[in-house]
């Protein structure tokens, strides 16, 4: 792999299987993002180690797969930070199976949970807070049944909710970064979501 480009879904599941990872690739960027939206900042060492912890790890990346680790994370908090809107969520490729995007989609949200809530008391959790923690808990519970996955209409949803998950993530990130409250915010997204996004899916039996 080329430390020149930022890695992807594909390069980043396959660096975690290589080291005996028991979790996937879409879960641990969601870890990552939502560290770094509690104000969390890692050095090299502490990412690996997070990541190794995190990813549970049977054995440690070497030298080549820990650049490209600590490449995802100096990518992502970039993309964050930019104001441009160049944040995306690392998931399949649109030419991978809807139930195996939905299903990473559910992952990431879990992780990013996961990677907020190491955060406990810390932070102020206000009722917008509270309504998008619980929105994203909602789509981490969400799944796809492979007799809905040839619809438009569940790949439209499926944009819709990515696209909900993806702004409000980098909502949270700008609610507690405030070094970077000079930069432009993110725009809202053009589809307003729904009051539950699973609804979305739910609507399709993609559950």
């Amino acid at each position: 792999m080329n430390s020149a480009t930022p890695i992807d879904f594909a390069q980043l599941r396959e660096l975690l299987q290589n080291f005996g990872a028991l979790l996937g690739a879409a879960e641990v960027h969601g870890f990552l993002v939502g560290q770094l939206a509690t104000g969390k900042r890692f050095s090299r060492s502490e990412w690996l180690r997070a990541a190794n912890e995190q990813a549970d790890l049977s054995q440690s990346p070497d030298e080549v797969a820990g650049d490209r680790l600590y490449d995802l994370y100096n990518t992502t908090l970039n993309a964050l930070q930019s104001g441009e809107l160049d944040f995306q969520l690392l998931l399949p490729e649109d030419d991978a199976a809807l139930t195996e995007r939905v299903e990473n989609l559910g992952q990431w949200c879990q992780g990013f949970l996961t990677g907020f809530g190491l955060a406990g008391t810390k932070l102020k959790i206000d009722s917008e807070l509270a309504e998008a923690l619980r929105d994203l808990s909602a789509v981490a519970q969400v799944g796809a049944s492979d007799d809905e996955v040839e619809q438009e209409s569940s790949e439209s949803d499926l944009f819709s909710i990515s696209e909900y998950v993806r702004l409000t993530a980098a909502e949270i990130f700008w609610s507690h970064n405030t070094e970077r409250k000079t930069a432009p915010k993110p725009a809202p997204t053009e589809t307003p979501a729904p009051s539950n996004p699973a609804d979305l899916f739910k609507r399709k039996k993609l559950h």
